[in-house]
């Protein structure tokens, strides 16, 4: 995230004035991440820039490296395979491992992010339209979003329709490693 970086930044510029810095100081505080991930030094980088260009100091900004990003050689799941590892959850209540099974499921459906599928409420789902709306203040752009739900996972989760201002989950993990602990168990059941 932004805010991530920005504190990274912070930390390489630790006891540093901006005014104080040339290109050859830039360069030697780049070369001390040179053995982190490609993904965290671009991260790094793009902050600089950022800061660079806010400060109006483009002798900084451009002796900044362009550094490419490393593609992920992690498998993609096809829809069988998703059905599958949503199949795989279990838990040790009937009724946790079917708000578990809804979760992942429409995460899978929709592509949203886990965090902003777990704050839903009652009253973001419009039953008429078949709409799925994610308020600004819960996604990660903080802008809001609306996306259709098929159909299927409306009617499971119709059966347990509760109050407008009460969450869709309230049987779930409230803590995001408890909910990627399930979702890892299911991936490896399912093989």
């Amino acid at each position: 995230s932004i805010s991530k970086y920005a504190r990274a930044v912070r930390m390489l510029l630790k006891g540093m004035s901006v005014s104080d810095l040339t290109p050859d100081k830039v360069r030697n505080i780049m070369a001390g991440t040179v053995n982190l991930k490609a993904n965290t030094r671009r991260g790094y980088a793009d902050s600089l820039r950022r800061l660079f260009d806010y400060l109006k100091r483009p002798d900084l900004a451009e002796c900044l490296p362009r550094i490419k990003t490393e593609i992920s050689d992690r498998p993609v799941w096809d829809r069988y395979e998703m059905q599958e590892i949503i199949m795989s959850v279990s838990t040790k209540s009937a009724a946790r491992t079917e708000q578990y099974r809804q979760y992942f499921g429409m995460m899978a459906a929709i592509g949203c992010r886990q965090s902003e599928c777990y704050q839903l409420r009652w009253q973001d789902l419009d039953q008429d339209t078949g709409v799925v709306h994610f308020r600004a203040e819960t996604t990660k752009a903080r802008k809001e979003r609306f996306c259709p739900l098929p159909t299927e996972l409306w009617a499971e989760l119709e059966v347990r329709r509760g109050k407008p201002e009460e969450s869709l989950w309230p049987d779930i993990g409230r803590d995001q490693a408890t909910r990627y602990e399930a979702l890892a168990y299911a991936i490896k059941k399912a093989g």
